[in-house]
C-alpha cells in the first residue's frame, strides 16, 4: 500500500507549479516587496490606527471587499471579451519574458487571492 503522503504530494504538484508560474509572472519577491500597493497599505495602516485598533473594525472590509472583488472580476471579463483580433494578438504576443495577458491575469489573481484570504475567517 502506498503512503497517503506520496499521493497527496502528487495531487498538489500541479497547484504548486501554477503558483510558481504566477509568482514568476508577477515579478517574484522583488516586485511584491517594492509594490506601491504594499507601501500605500503600510502608510495607511500607520496613519489610521484609530480605525483598525478598535473593536468591530473588520465589519468595514467584510462589507466592502466582496463588491471590490466583483468589480475586479467584471473589469477583467470586459478586458478579455472586448477588443478585436489585433488587440487579442497584442495581449498574447510575448514581450520580454511573459505575454501581456499573463501579466494582467497574474495581477488580477494576486489581488483576488489576497482579497479572498482577507475575507476568510
Amino acid at each position: 500500500m502506498r503512503p497517503v503522503w506520496i499521493g497527496l504530494a502528487k495531487a498538489y504538484n500541479d497547484v504548486c507549479n501554477n503558483i510558481r508560474l504566477y509568482f514568476q509572472a508577477y515579478g517574484r519577491w522583488k516586485e511584491a516587496f517594492f509594490s506601491p500597493y504594499l507601501h500605500v497599505a503600510a502608510v495607511l495602516a500607520i496613519l489610521t490606527p484609530g480605525i483598525w485598533a478598535r473593536q468591530g473594525w473588520w465589519d468595514i472590509p467584510l462589507g466592502v471587499l466582496p463588491n471590490v472583488i466583483g468589480f475586479t472580476l467584471g473589469g477583467y471579463a470586459i478586458l478579455i471579451t472586448f477588443g478585436d483580433e489585433r488587440f487579442k494578438t497584442l495581449l498574447t504576443t510575448p514581450s520580454d519574458e511573459h505575454p501581456a495577458s499573463q501579466c494582467i491575469f497574474s495581477d488580477q489573481r494576486y489581488f483576488c487571492a489576497f482579497s479572498f484570504i482577507s475575507l476568510s475567517r
